[in-house]
């Protein structure tokens, strides 16, 4: 059986928040067209997003449901 070890979840976990920080800061800006509020915004987004993503993997992690030898 294979698992991932809880550095790989929380390296998986950082580089996507960064990705979908970008792409919020982009998405909040669009519609507001302030900058210093867009990247608040996302920032508090990532913070909760990131913890919400690692628990997430941690779950997916112990279910062997669709895992193969």
């Amino acid at each position: 059986m294979q698992t991932e070890t809880h550095v790989r979840t929380l390296a998986k976990t950082v580089i996507w928040r960064i990705i979908a920080t970008c792409v919020s800061v982009g998405i909040v800006y669009s519609f507001t067209g302030l900058l210093r509020q867009s990247v608040e915004i996302s920032l508090t987004g990532a913070v909760i997003g990131m913890v919400t993503y690692y628990l997430h993997e941690r779950f997916w992690n112990a279910i062997q449901w669709g895992r193969k030898e």
